[in-house]
């Protein structure tokens, strides 16, 4: 006699395992402690088997007459509904670990060797604001160009075409990455090259020489501190970069050799060489301007207070 839903619910554990029949090999088995399983029997080249469909409510009683007759189907064809299910449930686990977030994550930390902390969590905060909402829960290999567009396009629409096209570029390692690992062989940024309209550059005039004496002038009676002045006229005459003034300490200025060497640490790296550090040398100007300014800043390890923690305290 075929089963139906208020038997169902009112079947109570008996402290045995109790199975109740609904016929052509599907049934509902209870277990001592009460919990209600759908399983359908069959067998394949006459060995018996079992295919568990799914627990009770959470599967109703059609939704298991159905599988069990696709099971029945599968069966005639001579497949294993069983095997089926495994393999199924093999591919969403897989499905899930191959997610681009996922893969995004073993590619960020297979290169953290290459980047600076700071420079690997700004990258990943690229990643958790700008692509993952959109891509991150999708397996790798079911990402198309249109996903990729869509992450640019959004981008785009706050006019920050420069981190866009970083963007792009990053996307694009994390998929040949992918593609080592061999979990696909597709790459939808190579398609987007073009894509992205360049961003304007906007150089500034160089000072024309006649107009240096006029410059060094009115920088003498402008309104900033001595300080300033003389980090101005250290980038003149030395022309290191901006960032490499304000980290410079002290214990990198040889006086007697009249050079100053800045460790590679704190300079721009290339990507696949880094550089040496970088020995400049001092003129005889820049020496009296550094030993003006470290009765300035002396009592600090930098040679800018800007760089000074108790200075920011402050």
């Amino acid at each position: 006699m075929a089963l139906n839903d208020k038997q169902i619910r009112l079947a109570k554990a008996t402290g045995k395992k109790q199975k109740l029949t609904d016929g052509n090999g599907l049934y509902l088995e209870i277990t001592p402690k009460g919990t209600k399983v759908f399983r359908f029997d069959f067998a394949i080249q006459r060995k018996r088997q079992t295919l568990t469909i799914g627990k009770y409510p959470a599967v109703s009683l059609s939704e298991a007459r159905i599988a069990a007759e696709n099971a029945r189907i599968q069966v005639s064809l001579g497949n294993n509904p069983a095997t089926a299910k495994q393999h199924a449930k093999q591919e969403t686990i897989a499905a899930r670990e191959t997610t681009f977030f996922n893969i995004t994550t073993q590619w960020h930390s297979a290169n953290l060797h290459r980047w600076k902390e700071q420079n690997a969590r700004r990258i990943f905060s690229y990643f958790e604001n700008d692509v993952f909402p959109h891509i991150g829960k999708l397996p790798i290999d079911e990402i198309r160009v249109t996903d990729v567009k869509r992450v640019l396009d959004a981008i785009c629409e706050r006019n920050a075409l420069a981190t866009a096209e970083k963007i792009r570029q990053w996307i694009g390692a994390v998929f040949d990455y992918a593609a080592m690992l061999e979990i696909t062989d597709r790459n939808p940024t190579h398609a987007l090259k073009t894509y992205l309209p360049k961003p304007q550059s906007i150089h500034r005039d160089a000072l024309p020489q006649e107009r240096l004496q006029e410059f060094y002038t009115r920088l003498k009676y402008a309104n900033t501190s001595r300080q300033n002045e003389i980090a101005l006229l250290l980038i003149m005459l030395l022309f290191p970069r901006n960032h490499e003034l304000r980290g410079g300490k002290w214990q990198e200025i040889d006086f007697q050799a009249a050079i100053w060497t800045i460790p590679a640490e704190r300079m721009k790296h290339e990507r696949t060489k880094p550089k040496p550090p970088l020995s400049i040398p001092l003129s005889t100007w820049a020496i009296e301007l550094l030993q003006e300014l470290y009765q300035l800043t002396g009592d600090t390890p930098y040679l800018t207070r800007t760089r000074d923690k108790k200075f920011h305290k402050n």
